[in-house]
C-alpha cells in the first residue's frame, strides 16, 4: 500500500510495522497539535491518520501471518501427497514468501517492545541509571509424599487395626471384659 504524507511525499509500506510506526507517528502530532490548541494542524494530522487506519487490512499481522503460512503449508503437503506437484511448486514460493514476511514481523514486533518510546515534549528527557531491584528468587514448597510411603502409611495402619480387631474379637470369645489398667484391682 502506498499513501502521500504531509510533506507530499510517497510513501509505500512493505509491512505491517512500518504501516503501525507511521499511525504512531501521526498519533503523537496530532496529540502535540491538539494540546497546543493548534486545530487546523491537528485536523489535517487527523485526515492522514484515518488514511493510515485505513490500510490495516492490506497488510496482515505477525498473527495472521502466521495464520496464513500454516494453512499454505497444509494446502502445500496436500498437493504433494496428491502428487499435484505443479500446484505444490507455487506454494512452495507462496510460503516461501510469507515465511520472510513472518520473520520480519517478528523481528520487527520483538524491536518495537525495546525500543523506548520517543518523548512528547521536547524538553522531557528519559530517565535512564534508575536503581534496579535484586532479584528474588522463590523457593517453592515441594510436597515430597510419595506412593510408597503413601503404602507404608497405609500398611502399618492395616497391621495396626488388625491387632485391635484380634484382641477385642479374642475377648469377646473368652466371654470376659477387657479390664482397664486404670482401674484398681
Amino acid at each position: 500500500p502506498q499513501y502521500t504524507n504531509e510533506k507530499g511525499e510517497k510513501v509505500t509500506f512493505e509491512s505491517r510495522y512500518q504501516l503501525e510506526e507511521e499511525i504512531n507517528r501521526f498519533k503523537t502530532l496530532v496529540e502535540n497539535a491538539a494540546s497546543a490548541k493548534k486545530f487546523k494542524e491537528a485536523s489535517k494530522n487527523q485526515q492522514y491518520l484515518d488514511q493510515l487506519e485505513e490500510m490495516k487490512p492490506l497488510l496482515p499481522t505477525a498473527e495472521e501471518l502466521r495464520n496464513e503460512l500454516a494453512k499454505a503449508k497444509a494446502e502445500m503437503e496436500l498437493a504433494i501427497q496428491n502428487k499435484e506437484f505443479g500446484k505444490a511448486e507455487q506454494l512452495h514460493e507462496s510460503v516461501e514468501e510469507l515465511e520472510k514476511k513472518y520473520e520480519l514481523e517478528q523481528k520487527n514486533a520483538v524491536q518495537t517492545n525495546i525500543v523506548e518510546p520517543t518523548p512528547v515534549h521536547p524538553s522531557a528527557k528519559p530517565v535512564t541509571n534508575l536503581p534496579r531491584a535484586p532479584a528474588v528468587v522463590a523457593k517453592a514448597v515441594v510436597n515430597t509424599t510419595t506412593k510408597a510411603s503413601i503404602q507404608a502409611k497405609a500398611d502399618v495402619m492395616s497391621v495396626t487395626a488388625a491387632s485391635t480387631m484380634s484382641k477385642s474379637s479374642a475377648a469377646s470369645k473368652s466371654g470376659s471384659k477387657p479390664v482397664s489398667k486404670l482401674r484398681p484391682k
